[in-house]
């Protein structure tokens, strides 16, 4: 995690700092709240524009959030599922296989795999397992179930860090921004 240091010059007293944060703690709140709302924003975007997650995916709870910042805690953070989405978002059943599309404009067929309903009305993808196998690049196999693999695809988690760096810069300068604004 980034952390910023903030050097206060001209104060001479822990009292003055304590009454520095009183006055202006509110308007900080605000700033970083605001801040942390406009880079999960552009965190969805960066996201959604490399992975094919729909924007609806991205906005629903738990999946791509904030923990907001408060009067005793000037901290708010960016929150990415990391649980892995299953394959079956990402698919299409085909005749030969599954054709699955994770980054945008890229189309994988996988043959032998296939969409099976699971319970509570949703859908997951699966393949045999000794089909699976012979997928290039494979680890061991991880949800299996009367040998068949249950395939995911990535984690919401796993595209965010990837971009995490370059949100960064852009986040700082959004957080001066915000809170010049509001002093």
């Amino acid at each position: 995690m980034d952390e910023y240091v903030v050097a206060l010059q001209g104060m001479k007293s822990l009292e003055q700092v304590q009454n520095l944060i009183k006055n202006v703690g509110p308007s900080l709140v605000r700033a970083i709240n605001s801040t942390a709302v406009w880079g999960r924003d552009e965190a969805r975007q960066v996201v959604g524009a490399e992975v094919n997650f729909t924007p609806a995916y991205l906005r629903s709870p738990g999946r791509l959030g904030v923990r907001r910042a408060s009067s005793g805690n000037y901290e708010a953070v960016i929150i990415a599922r990391s649980r892995a989405s299953s394959l079956a978002r990402f698919s299409k059943q085909t005749k030969p296989g599954l054709a699955v599309s994770v980054l945008r404009g890229v189309t994988k067929t996988l043959p032998g795999a296939f969409l099976m309903k699971l319970r509570n009305g949703n859908v997951g993808a699966a393949i045999p397992e000794d089909r699976y196998y012979e997928i290039p690049g494979v680890g061991p196999a991880r949800y299996k179930w009367r040998n068949l693999v249950f395939l995911y695809g990535p984690s919401v988690d796993q595209v965010f860090m990837t971009h995490r760096p370059e949100l960064a810069d852009d986040v700082r300068d959004r957080l001066a921004e915000e809170f010049l604004a509001l002093v």
